[in-house]
């Protein structure tokens, strides 16, 4: 680890600023592996979700979760991770995407958007459980991408705490924290064995699913503005 001590690694790993991450660290001792749908989630977030109305058309991706803050989707072998925030329903819809994504010793590969710039950290026990995932899945992910805009402080300290974990996890498969989302893209497609990404339609998925929760995002919003 070089001159990282273990002091400064563990305030990165616990730091409200972790949960920017929004890929996988964790997956706790079947915990997540409930079978509870995203639908059955109680609160603010599943009450927007609940709110979404259905549509007849069908899209290339798998969406696995809608929140209030949150995102979840797959497309071909990837899965898409969006949040402002990540929830243990977000987080339990990343074990479920993974879980599918790898069957047959499938390789899997993520990329996630870290929406917040502001607000609320993600709470401990989803810190925990996301750092579980990679643990649980190490073997099957061949790579990880996070894009995270911005060139100031917080950018900075994301991409350091993307480092850290990566560390402290001992995780095999490549990480790597983009500005940008095309860079990304390619680089994704150069971990996958047979460079079967479609990034293209990649591409288009991502740009659907970031407005989408977006819309969520401002319509939690004002629900709770009327509370």
């Amino acid at each position: 680890m070089g001159g990282t001590s273990q002091g400064s690694l563990k305030s990165a790993l616990t730091s409200p600023i972790c949960e920017t991450v929004g890929g996988f660290q964790s997956f706790r001792s079947g915990r997540l592996e409930s079978g509870r749908s995203d639908a059955e989630a109680t609160g603010p977030a599943s009450r927007v979700q609940q709110d979404t109305p259905p549509s007849s058309h069908t899209h290339p991706y798998n969406v696995l979760h809608v929140g209030a803050s949150d995102l979840i989707a797959s497309l071909g072998p990837c899965l898409i991770v969006l949040s402002y925030t990540i929830t243990l329903p977000g987080v339990e819809a990343i074990g479920r995407g993974l879980a599918k994504l790898t069957q047959g010793k499938q390789k899997a590969c993520s990329i996630s958007f870290v929406e917040r710039t502001t607000g609320p950290g993600t709470a401990t026990d989803a810190r925990e459980a996301v750092t579980e995932i990679a643990r649980k899945y190490e073997s099957s992910i061949c790579g990880a991408a996070v894009v995270c805009g911005g060139t100031g402080f917080r950018a900075t300290a994301v991409r350091s705490v993307v480092t850290a974990i990566h560390m402290a996890s001992r995780a095999t498969y490549p990480t790597k924290v983009f500005s940008t989302d095309a860079p990304a893209f390619e680089w994704l497609q150069g971990t996958r064995p047979n460079a079967d990404l479609d990034l293209k339609l990649l591409a288009e998925a991502t740009t659907a699913l970031r407005a989408r929760l977006q819309e969520q995002v401002t319509r939690a919003a004002a629900a709770q503005s009327r509370v």
